[in-house]
């Protein structure tokens, strides 16, 4: 259709190859600024022994009342409840255990004697 026209030269650009020539100066930029950006190292403190010292507690505040302050009434006291006595009894005897029941032997279930083989043995 259009043989007569060559293509845009934006459709001729190889665009993985602009990033890659873009990328190698901020690459380059980062590494020569990276000192000036990092931050100080910390201070080591003095090389000095000093003891160790534990601060002295502060003074305990004097507490004055307040003027409307009244002292606090007794509250009264619940009548306690007594314990229950009960007359003692003998212990238990266990429950007793009811008899096991057997299922009853049908006769279909007793093999006969002829289904013994006795000389097979």
């Amino acid at each position: 259709m259009n043989a007569d026209r060559s293509p845009s030269p934006l459709a001729r650009v190889r665009w993985a190859n602009v990033v890659r020539l873009l990328a190698l100066p901020a690459i380059v930029l980062v590494v020569a600024c990276w000192p000036r950006l990092s931050t100080t190292a910390p201070r080591l403190p003095d090389a000095t022994a000093r003891p160790v010292t534990i601060p002295a507690p502060p003074p305990a505040p004097q507490a004055t009342p307040h003027p409307r302050a009244r002292a606090p009434r007794p509250r009264p006291r619940a009548p306690r409840r007594r314990a229950v006595v009960r007359a003692s009894r003998a212990p238990r005897a266990p429950a007793p255990v009811p008899p096991r029941m057997r299922r009853p032997v049908t006769p279909a279930a007793v093999p006969s004697a002829g289904e013994f083989d006795l000389e097979s043995g």
